[in-house]
């Protein structure tokens, strides 16, 4: 691959390209692959004070957004209900039945039946 030119690796979410070090070594930088476009609605107020604050801090409004939304989803922190449910669980599983449950896990993906 000449240099600076780009290869994507899908599995890990990632884009290496050459580094300066030399034509055998490769940085890994991690990207985000995927977005989503929402609309929301917000009060007039609440509007501007964000777009002042993105501007104020030098980002776009949708990084402005995504930071917040971030933010405020660690705040809350995770749900009660699945935290429990990932609890139990994990005190069910053995080493007898853990691989059973990714031979199930795999027939599943495979078969493409997860999708929503």
């Amino acid at each position: 691959m000449p240099k600076g030119q780009f290869a994507t690796c899908d599995m890990a979410r990632r884009i290496l390209t050459r580094s300066s070090e030399g034509p055998n070594c490769l940085s890994v930088i991690p990207v985000i692959l995927a977005t989503v476009k929402t609309a929301v609605s917000l009060p007039d107020d609440l509007y501007e004070r964000a777009e002042r604050a993105a501007q104020r801090l030098g980002v776009k409004r949708s990084q402005f957004y995504a930071r917040a939304l971030a933010q405020y989803l660690q705040d809350i922190g995770p749900d009660p209900v699945t935290e429990r449910l990932d609890e139990l669980v994990a005190e069910q599983a053995t080493e007898r039945t853990a691989p059973l449950s990714s031979v199930a896990a795999r027939a599943m993906i495979d078969s493409g039946s997860w999708e929503w």
